[in-house]
């Protein structure tokens, strides 16, 4: 049995480096594993094939993410020179009461972006509460921003653009 901080340093070599991310989030969701360890370990270990990415994404990593995808979307804007987003933001009404939880955005601006997973957006019903709650969400002032694999993988660049027009429309620029 390896201990937490060797796992992440097996699986966070795993290229691309979107996939080794997602790992690592997930690892560090699971066990708390200290990242400072890690990357002291990555300092004892240099020569390891694929320890560049793992160096690169290191930094990187963060808990609370829920699914590899949302660390897939999160590493894209980073990439690409946006912002580094908020993670788990929770949004709450005017009576201060927990609405929602989004995936990632920008709280200060309340610019929302959700990951739309097959597996549970898929659904009609799911897109149709979805759809509620963007709703709610936009009656509060936030600009909601729904991604899923096929724009992932058809046309991250256009992602990139509708997040910078959103913030820059937001005066985070």
């Amino acid at each position: 049995m390896t201990s937490p901080v060797r796992t992440a340093f097996d699986v966070g070599r795993i290229p691309p480096e979107w996939r080794g991310l997602g790992y690592l989030d997930a690892l560090h969701r699971a066990t708390g594993f200290s990242v400072p360890a890690l990357m002291r370990y990555i300092e004892r270990h240099r020569g390891w094939r694929h320890i560049r990415q793992l160096r690169a994404i290191a930094p990187l990593v963060n808990g609370s993410a829920e699914s590899p995808p949302e660390s897939w979307v999160r590493l894209l804007m980073i990439r690409g020179d946006l912002p580094s987003p908020d993670v788990q933001i929770q949004v709450q009404d005017e009576s201060g009461q927990i609405i929602a939880r989004i995936d990632l955005g920008y709280r200060a601006v309340k610019i929302g972006i959700e990951y739309d997973g097959e597996e549970f957006h898929s659904g009609r019903m799911q897109r149709e509460r979805d759809a509620r709650r963007d709703e709610r969400l936009e009656s509060l002032g936030w600009k909601m921003i729904r991604i899923d694999a096929e724009r992932m993988r058809e046309e991250p660049w256009l992602i990139l653009a509708e997040i910078e027009t959103a913030l820059r429309a937001r005066g985070y620029y």
